[in-house]
């Protein structure tokens, strides 16, 4: 995880967040599957790596203590991954093809507007 942070006046921040995950290979799976017999082995699966980038900016026109103006892009660069604690992809054992886990949201952009009274 990286975060940097820049202020080039008080009433504005901007900023870039990246998160690199690494990847996870034979991960064992299907525990309770051999231990109820239906399958006859343990299967492993990969996680593969990712790398996600975030940017944001706010704008405090009137100072800290009022209103914020904010906009932020999540997965700016619109990567295609699954997280590594959602389900896996299963599709490589057999019988078990139908398994995977959802990808994350691609590209989100957005704006908020606060007061702080």
């Amino acid at each position: 995880m990286l975060n940097l942070a820049y202020n080039p006046v008080d009433e504005l921040e901007m900023g870039w967040n990246v998160r690199h995950v690494n990847d996870l290979n034979n991960i064992e799976v299907l525990h309770r599957s051999l231990e109820i017999e239906w399958i006859d082995s343990l299967q492993t699966i990969n996680k593969p790596e990712f790398t996600v980038h975030d940017i944001f900016v706010q704008w405090r026109p009137f100072g800290p203590e009022s209103l914020t103006l904010g906009l932020a892009v999540q997965n700016l660069f619109n990567e295609t991954y699954r997280d590594h604690a959602s389900v896996g992809d299963y599709s490589a054992i057999p019988g078990w093809e139908t398994v995977r886990g959802l990808y994350e949201p691609g590209r989100d952009i957005r704006a908020n507007i606060s007061y702080q009274f």
